[in-house]
């Protein structure tokens, strides 16, 4: 995800309400995303 990139390559963990120590070192797995769909015009 490029939001998760950029996060990294700034050095910027993200807001999480329990952060572990991997958010930190910012070691933690990237996000799973879903394959998407265009949206349609109504």
């Amino acid at each position: 995800m490029e939001a998760d990139r950029r996060m990294r390559e700034s050095g910027r963990a993200s807001k999480v309400w329990h952060p572990t120590s991997n958010h930190s070192s910012l070691t933690y797995e990237a996000p799973r995303t879903t394959r998407t769909k265009a949206i349609r015009p109504a």
